[in-house]
């Protein structure tokens, strides 16, 4: 899903279930915020069962868990 009236026309890098990230933005329900630093850590090859991700910026806090694709 992406929010194109929140990237300025920028093109959507990549969606994890309902965040989106420009070069410049990470997109949210939530909110956006403009994107200094994107962090993500995988320990495992495989996930079973959900992911959780955790967006949090300057007045902007957004949860979202991405079950296991089979």
């Amino acid at each position: 899903m992406a929010y194109p009236e929140y990237a300025g026309g920028e093109q959507t890098l990549v969606t994890v279930g309902d965040i989106s990230v420009t070069p410049s933005w990470v997109i949210t329900p939530s909110g956006s915020a403009p994107v200094g630093l994107l962090f993500l850590l995988a320990k495992e090859d495989r996930t079973a069962g959900h992911v959780q991700i955790t967006v949090q910026g300057p007045g902007l806090l957004h949860t979202v868990s991405v079950p296991e694709r089979a």
